[in-house]
C-alpha cells in the first residue's frame, strides 16, 4: 500500500470535478470519524484513466483464492480436487500462490497470509454483486458463509450471475480505503475502536489491484 501511495503522489492525477468530489467525500468521512486527514494525497484518476479489472478477471481471482484458502485450510484432497474441477482451466494463480499451493507444508505465518484473502474475496465479491454492501471493517469474513456462495459454481456461473457494481462505486471506495488507512498509520491511537487495521489493509490492496494500479502480489507484499 506504500508503494501504491508513492506511485501515486508521484503521478498526481489530474484533478476533475468527479475525483475532486471522490476526494473530499473521503476526507469528510474519515472527519466524521474523529481521524485527521492528509490533504497532500491527490484523487484518485478517473475511472476512464484507470484500468479497471472485467467481470471475468475478477471471477478467476476469486475461484484462484478460493483454492488458496482451501489448501491453506488442509481440506479433505477430494474436496480440493473437486474445487479444481469447477474451476477448470481458469485458475489463475500468482507466482506466489503457485509456490504456495505447491507447499505441502505451509509455515503457520504463510497459512495465515492465506486465510486473510477471505477479506479480499469479500471485497471482490461486492465488486461483482454477489455481496450486497462493504461494510465497516469492523467484523472478520464470514469463511462458511463466503465459500458456501461461491464454491460449487463453475466460471461460467458466476460471470452469469454477477451485478458489477460499477467503476465509479469502486473508485469511490478505493479512494475512501486508501485515505482511510493511510490516516489510521499514522494515528492508529484515533483509529476507531471497533476498526480492524489489518482489515482495512487487506481491502486498500484487494482495491488498489481492482482499479488496476498494481498487480496482486505486489499489492500484498506492500502490506
Amino acid at each position: 500500500m506504500l508503494g501504491l501511495i508513492k506511485n501515486w503522489m508521484t503521478t498526481k492525477p489530474q484533478v476533475t470535478a468527479p475525483n475532486q468530489i471522490r476526494k473530499i467525500a473521503s476526507e469528510q468521512y474519515i472527519q466524521q470519524l474523529g481521524m485527521e486527514v492528509n490533504p497532500a494525497l491527490p484523487p484518485l484518476p478517473d475511472a476512464c484513466r484507470c484500468a479497471m479489472r472485467s467481470v471475468e478477471e475478477i471471477v478467476s481471482r476469486i475461484q484462484s483464492l478460493m483454492l488458496v484458502t482451501a489448501h491453506a485450510e488442509e481440506l479433505p484432497p477430494a474436496v480440493i480436487n473437486s474445487l479444481y474441477l469447477r474451476v477448470g482451466p481458469n485458475q489463475a494463480f500468482t507466482l506466489q500462490e503457485q509456490a504456495l499451493v505447491a507447499n505441502n507444508q505451509l509455515s503457520d505465518k504463510e497459512r495465515q497470509a492465506c486465510l486473510w484473502r477471505y477479506e479480499s474475496i469479500k471485497v471482490l465479491l461486492w465488486a461483482i454483486g454477489y455481496i450486497s454492501e462493504l461494510d465497516e471493517p469492523t467484523q472478520l469474513a464470514d469463511m462458511i458463509a463466503l465459500s458456501q456462495l461461491i464454491q460449487w459454481q463453475n466460471h461460467e456461473e458466476l460471470v452469469a450471475g454477477s451485478q458489477p457494481v460499477g467503476p465509479v462505486n469502486i473508485l469511490d471506495q478505493a479512494d475512501k480505503y486508501v485515505r482511510l488507512e493511510d490516516a489510521c498509520r499514522h494515528a492508529p491511537r484515533r483509529m476507531p475502536a471497533s476498526f480492524n487495521h489489518a482489515i482495512l489493509k487487506e481491502r486498500c490492496a484487494c482495491l488498489s489491484w481492482l482499479i488496476g494500479e498494481t498487480d496482486w502480489d505486489d499489492a500484498f507484499s506492500q502490506r
